[in-house]
């Protein structure tokens, strides 16, 4: 079955510019020309808390993600497998199965996407942890190895000073200290500038390239060389998340602290095979594993207008539904842990 990455990063972010909203790479281009018209936490906080700014007709977050979807060309009638961020509750998955349906994403399934990531490391031991590095936070994740051999969650925290946006923050008034000292050059000086030194320094986490930054009188500053003492700016508020091949964190975070022992992220795939759900070992996992197909699962909400609703009725995930008021409704399963048992 198809999976559908929610990747808080790439995925996350929404800028309004040139009279259009931009995602992916259009928004990485220009997210720091002009803050204010930056969306962060698009899937950190799903939600329909009105925006401050409701350009284009998007009223909330959840507009946004329905715009992303659909610029991303993830429509289909394929059913698939949502890969959630780690720091989603039962209110986000609802807002989210709103947006996929108006999207017309059949979504089937919902999983932690930490969960798929730690069963694709391929880790030793009993016990890891996987960081998902986003915008505004970083959460870290753990998890105990079941019986089954599988990971089981077990708890997390958030840290709300190692997201992606702070990590910036810190490295680039080092670098403002550097450049005014050696060149009188400030390159926070405007949000042209910023976004300049933003793309050098998240090209050369992303891809291991060299960071440098271009001075008025049409010089380079090079900055690789300063990637150790950068690195300590993160100490205090990653004091206790420790460089193991236990912990399983993305390459671009990997880089910026100069780890050398913690395992790079994979990718979670492009398609699962999904377990029958009435089979007697079958049952929702934090992770996606090799599993073996089947067509048992039963639906436990509904969506209408938008908005996922607990539902006792008897259909088949993916199944349009009539309600007892009249009203055509999209059937979806929301595992347990979530959702109606």
């Amino acid at each position: 079955m198809k999976l559908l990455d929610l990747h808080p990063v790439t995925r996350g972010l929404a800028v309004w510019n040139s009279g259009a909203w931009r995602f992916g790479a259009e928004a990485m281009a220009a997210c720091r020309v002009d803050p204010l018209a930056t969306c962060w936490d698009v899937w950190e906080a799903m939600s329909l808390i009105p925006l401050a700014a409701k350009r284009d007709g998007v009223r909330h977050r959840a507009d946004l993600a329905v715009r992303m979807l659909q610029a991303a060309g993830d429509a289909g009638k394929e059913p698939c497998v949502a890969l959630v961020p780690a720091g989603w509750e039962k209110e986000e998955m609802r807002v989210f199965l709103g947006a996929a349906a108006a999207a017309d994403i059949p979504v089937r399934w919902l999983s932690s996407r930490a969960g798929a990531v730690a069963a694709r490391a391929a880790l030793d031991g009993d016990t890891c942890s996987v960081l998902e590095w986003s915008w505004t936070r970083l959460q870290q994740v753990h998890f105990v190895r079941g019986e089954d051999g599988g990971w089981r969650q077990e708890g997390g925290r958030n840290l709300a000073e190692a997201g992606i946006l702070a990590c910036f923050r810190r490295e680039a008034l080092a670098v403002q200290d550097l450049a005014l000292e050696e060149f009188r050059f400030d390159p926070l000086y405007s949000g042209r500038t910023e976004q300049g030194l933003f793309s050098g320094w998240w090209t050369a986490l992303g891809e291991g390239k060299a960071w440098s930054v271009s001075t008025p009188d049409g010089g380079r500053m090079a900055l690789s060389d300063e990637r150790e003492r950068f690195a300590r700016l993160h100490t205090n508020v990653l004091a206790d998340v420790t460089d193991a091949e236990t912990v399983v964190a993305p390459a671009a975070f990997l880089r910026m602290l100069g780890w050398s022992r913690a395992t790079a992220e994979p990718s979670p795939g492009a398609e699962v095979e999904v377990e029958d759900h009435d089979a007697p070992s079958a049952r929702w996992r934090e992770h996606l594993g090799p599993l073996s197909a089947g067509q048992g699962l039963r639906a436990t909400h509904v969506v209408i207008d938008g908005v996922a609703e607990p539902w006792p009725g008897d259909a088949a995930p993916g199944e349009r539904v009539t309600l007892p008021d009249g009203r055509t409704a999209l059937a979806v399963h929301v595992r347990g842990h979530h959702g109606a048992a």
